[in-house]
């Protein structure tokens, strides 16, 4: 009896740490202090913030400073109300929380009656300032309007500062198979590639990806984050940059997409290796799949999937350097000439 009551405390344990970890890697935190129109703090302020696209709401109570912090929110779009009485409640609508982001968003009440509003809809763009690290941010929208080569979505990391591709370092199973880039003089075998707090590395702790070369999930990726430098512990493990992405989850509202993208060698030039004279080696790639997403109870429970299949048949022109046939012949020569010894006299 101790010994599974020992078991089962280990596993909560280590369920606790691997929900902090999730925590902090992939969701955002928005805080802020609460003040009246002379800049005072307002305490016991009653502030409610709530996700546009799930309806779901998390509300907390100002401290003796006035201030509120909403740790652990999933990214997307959020809604913040403050209200307290004797003052009029004040709306902030539309504010975009990132992935890893710590947003802070500080709150005015003026004097009023609790039932009459202050909506703000336009605002400039929060700084933010809580964190030293530097990272490049990109989004589901770049993710789907901007071309990729095989969906890959981690080349887009090439967008954020300091990252360059290294092409000289061809896939392989000893650098791996995913796209390799070197951000800030690293090298491509030092980065560290997270999906939903998950390392997705491969078994060697390499660039992850597959047979074909390309890490996929365009689909189900919502937005990532690459950390260039100066980041926190709680990342560690390699000395290179980090990249941290996050899966979409379903809404309210049903969502779903069917695609197919084809690539055919007769829209490709001949590789510079491909001897003339000879027809391009064959190329034909076909991406399909499709995703889905919506509510399982509304403002409750909510489930997203997705598919992707590829179907791939290239071929390559490889060169390799071999012996001419003059010198194949000069060295049958050498080998059957006998060999001349002096003798004594």
């Amino acid at each position: 009896m101790a010994c599974a009551l020992r078991v089962l405390l280990l596993l909560v344990t280590a369920l606790s740490a691997a929900w902090t970890a999730h925590a902090q890697g992939t969701t955002a935190i928005i805080s802020g202090v609460v003040a009246d129109e002379t800049g005072g703090a307002l305490p016991g302020v009653t502030v409610t913030i709530t996700h546009v696209d799930t309806s779901l709401s998390r509300t907390l109570v100002t401290d003796q400073q006035g201030r509120y912090r909403a740790a652990a929110l999933e990214p997307g779009t959020y809604d913040i109300s403050a209200e307290l009485s004797g003052f009029q409640t004040s709306v902030y609508r539309t504010l975009n929380l990132a992935i890893g982001q710590d947003l802070v968003a500080n709150v005015t009440l003026r004097i009023g009656q609790i039932q009459e509003q202050v909506v703000v809809s336009e605002r400039s763009q929060l700084v933010e300032i809580t964190r030293s690290a530097v990272t490049g941010f990109v989004d589901q929208q770049q993710m789907r309007d901007l071309p990729l080569n095989r969906r890959d979505f981690t080349q887009l990391t090439l967008l954020a500062p300091a990252v360059t591709a290294v092409p000289s370092v061809a896939p392989s199973l000893l650098r791996g198979m995913g796209t390799q880039i070197s951000v800030a003089g690293a090298r491509p075998n030092q980065m560290s590639f997270l999906l939903d707090g998950t390392d997705v590395n491969d078994q060697g702790g390499q660039s992850p990806g597959s047979a074909a070369g390309g890490l996929t999930g365009v689909e189900t990726v919502r937005e990532f984050q690459i950390l260039t430098s100066a980041y926190s512990a709680e990342y560690g493990r390699t000395s290179g940059a980090v990249v941290s992405a996050v899966t979409r989850s379903g809404t309210n509202a049903l969502h779903g997409s069917v695609f197919e993208f084809f690539r055919d060698g007769a829209m490709d030039a001949k590789n510079f290796f491909d001897p003339a004279g000879v027809a391009k080696p064959p190329f034909q790639r076909n991406q399909l799949g499709f995703s889905v997403g919506g509510p399982v109870f509304k403002d409750r429970m909510f489930y997203f999937g997705s598919y992707e299949g590829l179907l791939q048949d290239k071929s390559l022109s490889l060169v390799s350097r071999v012996p001419s046939r003059a010198t194949r012949a000069r060295a049958a020569t050498a080998v059957s000439l006998p060999s001349r010894r002096s003798l004594p006299s």
